[in-house]
């Protein structure tokens, strides 16, 4: 693995989504789900150049606000790895990771598919997270809580895919679900 060209790569991601104001949405999202899918492939023994690699563009085509972002950005991974000169076969397995990353319509099958959809799950489990995202809404309040009240059950009950991840977090869980799920007093 070639640590000097990743962390080169990661900054020239970085730069892009500072470049179209996206600073917050990378150092409130993008970075946590990088330091939590390296934390999490030491641990499981997982391939950490693929999920490194994954981590860094699972949201790239967030740069352009484009959907489905998972499946838009799985290309753009793939075409920007193989621009980079990182070999095809290494570009293939992160466009995988980024198209299964959001557990919709493709499920993880693999153990870094799995690592980068339950760390971008866990990057939503901090309340600074949620206090970030109410604050570039466009939605109504109560809009709001309900879309994310019901994606914080989405997160924890489907996309984190390890037990001692989502022990680790119930906590958090159980306190994020009483603040989404406020009802106002009469």
């Amino acid at each position: 693995m070639n640590t000097q060209k990743i962390q080169q790569f990661e900054e020239e991601i970085e730069d892009l989504f500072y470049k179209v104001n996206k600073k917050d949405f990378w150092d409130f999202h993008a970075k946590v789900v990088i330091e939590k899918s390296k934390e999490l492939a030491r641990k499981y023994d997982g391939d950490l150049e693929v999920v490194w690699l994954g981590a860094i563009l699972h949201d790239i085509a967030r740069l352009d606000g484009v959907e489905p972002h998972d499946e838009i950005g799985s290309e753009r991974a793939y075409d920007m790895l193989v621009e980079k000169v990182f070999e095809k076969e290494l570009a293939e397995k992160v466009g995988a990771v980024v198209f299964t990353h959001r557990c919709r319509n493709h499920q993880p099958e693999n153990l870094e598919q799995k690592i980068i959809a339950s760390a971008d799950a866990l990057s939503h489990f901090s309340a600074p997270f949620y206090l970030w995202v109410a604050s570039v809404t466009d939605k109504e309040f109560p809009e709001f809580l309900k879309k994310y009240s019901e994606k914080l059950e989405r997160d924890y009950n489907d996309k984190i895919f390890f037990k001692e991840e989502r022990d680790a977090f119930k906590n958090e869980y159980a306190v994020l679900k009483n603040w989404l799920n406020y009802k106002k007093l009469r």
